[in-house]
């Protein structure tokens, strides 16, 4: 089975009313382009790996790649979405959760271990009251 990875190349700037908010429309956005990149890359099952934030994972990066997951699940049925206990078990048992920061072999490894066409990764780079994600 083919292993791709498909990092978050888009500058998408997500603005908040607050900084540790995210709008629904903000998550649209960013599911939307994220499901034109990976269908037309024919990855139609996807591991979306939890966001970090100044090189951590924090509850807010938690939270909008679990809102994320959600929204990629329900909106789009060409798709299917890793479920993320089954993600963290594999990282897990492969020792590969040790840092937040993931190197391009360990996701293409995490990748088959799944069996998901490819790993959708990202960070959240707080620019004042609103975020961009890479």
């Amino acid at each position: 089975m083919k292993s791709m990875l498909l990092f978050l190349f888009l500058f998408c700037c997500i603005h908040s009313v607050s900084a540790q908010t995210i709008s629904d429309n903000d998550i649209h956005l960013l599911s939307t382009e994220l499901s034109k990149q990976a269908i037309a890359r024919n990855a139609l099952k996807l591991a979306v790996l939890d966001f970090t934030e100044s090189n951590a994972i924090t509850d807010f990066s938690l939270a909008v790649s679990e809102e994320l997951r959600i929204h990629m699940a329900v909106n789009n049925a060409a798709l299917t979405i890793v479920d993320r206990a089954a993600t963290e078990r594999v990282m897990e048992e492969q020792r590969l959760s040790s840092s937040p920061l993931f190197d391009e072999n360990k996701a293409a490894s995490l990748g088959k271990l799944v069996s998901a066409d490819a790993i959708v990764t990202g960070t959240l780079i707080r620019q004042g009251e609103s975020y961009r994600v890479t």
